[in-house]
């Protein structure tokens, strides 16, 4: 009598190779999820960037004229504004004593976790479909005449943003080094 031998693979070997296969496309996946939501967050962090960029070359600018920055008659982003941003045109919007945008001149920015980037002024919305919100700070020098400090925040929603927010900030403090005229 003769047997027909039989080659070929159980179903449990092939239920194993499933398996195996299965975890290494997982873990392919994982990595490269993990490497396109960095790479989209570092987009937006350089996008974030050249806004501020911006505001700063729109910043020194008005540092050479200080009575273009002005808003009123009165008030300068040299004087008493304390909390604005600077539009496309160098036109200056403020914030006053009621919340703007998430503003107030005297409690300055929520922190990042509460704020709901739901209310910031239209002009301080920039960038690719108004995904990022500007605000720019200035702090009192104690020296005279030394120049102003300012510190400038974007903040945009992400999905990989810090921590489990979901949103994510720049902050960036200028010095403009030379006295106001």
């Amino acid at each position: 009598m003769r047997y027909i031998s039989q080659t070929g693979d159980t179903i449990i070997e092939v239920l194993i190779t499933m398996a195996i296969l299965g975890l290494v496309l997982a873990g392919a996946y994982a990595a490269t999820s993990h490497s396109l939501n960095t790479i989209y967050g570092a987009q937006q962090r350089i996008e974030a960037l050249k806004l501020v960029e911006g505001q700063i070359e729109r910043l020194d600018v008005l540092s050479n004229n200080a009575t273009q920055a002005t808003m009123g008659s009165t008030s300068s982003i040299f004087g008493a504004i304390k909390i604005f941003c600077l539009d496309s045109s160098s036109n200056v919007t403020i914030a006053n004593s009621s919340p703007v945008g998430g503003l107030t001149i005297n409690g300055g920015l929520p922190a990042l976790q509460t704020d709901t980037l739901t209310s910031y002024v239209p002009t301080c919305s920039l960038g690719p479909n108004s995904t990022y919100f500007l605000s720019i700070e200035r702090y009192d020098d104690a020296g005279p005449n030394t120049g102003a400090i300012f510190k400038l925040h974007v903040r945009w929603a992400s999905a990989a943003g810090s921590a489990s927010f979901g949103k994510d900030e720049v902050i960036i403090r200028y010095r403009l080094n030379r006295p106001l005229q």
